[in-house]
């Protein structure tokens, strides 16, 4: 049988294991974000301001992934601003897509 200490030393070694993949999988998704957001900007297949808005969401996932990174501290609040982004992307393909495929 394990002791209670073992047990909780596994546990929070598992819970900093995830959370740097976390931040791994946060800055990854930013970058990810920042390119699609330069290809809707230079396609011209759409306007402008979505690849703009995802852009800056990629920008606030990296900041959010750096910035945890490097100070424990730090408040995650940059990629919340990146919904606005997402969300109206969303939208264009729900409706736009939908029109160009029909």
């Amino acid at each position: 049988m394990r002791s209670a200490s073992s047990v909780n030393r596994m546990a929070l070694q598992a819970i900093q294991q995830f959370n740097s993949m976390w931040l791994i999988s946060l800055g990854l998704f930013g970058i990810h974000l920042l390119l699609i957001g330069y290809l809707a900007v230079r396609s011209g297949f759409m306007a402008g301001i979505f690849g703009i808005l995802l852009a800056i969401a990629g920008l606030g996932c990296i900041a959010d992934a750096v910035g945890t990174a490097l100070s424990v501290d730090f408040p995650v609040v940059f990629g919340s601003f990146g919904f606005v982004g997402e969300v109206a992307i969303i939208f264009w393909l729900l409706i736009m897509g939908r029109r160009l495929v029909a």
